[in-house]
């Protein structure tokens, strides 16, 4: 009787919490810009995180804050986190945890009228003129 009783409340307790994160909203801002992120959360880094976070019960809200407001808000705790950030800022931010669970890879490429050996790493572009498209 007493093992129904203990069984009882564990099943209790994981329903009862079950049904918490089932109204749970988790509040994530993110840096990225149309195609992948927009304000009204139809980019396809939105649409990746949304849908994940249905199936487990919770509801996505994100923002779109500059990226160092975004850190200082998440470390701060006034949100829940950010989304797709490189690894590295739990050392400058220390109340943020890592969780490694990718969204979406990402390529970097070099486009150059000239040969560069990238296979010794990025130094390679040392001396030369880089530039990037922001957006």
């Amino acid at each position: 009787m007493k093992n129904l009783i203990i069984s009882t409340a564990l099943i209790l307790f994981f329903l009862s919490f079950q049904s918490i994160a089932a109204t749970s909203v988790l509040r994530l801002n993110t840096t990225g810009q149309p195609p992948l992120n927009t304000e009204t959360q139809k980019g396809f880094m939105d649409d990746v995180a949304t849908e994940a976070f249905r199936r487990i019960g919770i509801t996505l809200q994100t923002s779109l804050l500059p990226a160092e407001r975004g850190l200082k808000n998440s470390n701060n705790g006034s949100i829940d986190g950010e989304m797709s950030r490189v690894k590295g800022l739990d050392k400058v931010y220390p109340n943020l945890v890592r969780v490694p669970e990718k969204i979406m890879d990402w390529e970097f490429v070099v486009f150059s009228p000239k040969a560069i050996d990238l296979g010794v790493g990025w130094g390679a572009l040392s001396g030369k003129l880089v530039s990037h498209i922001n957006g």
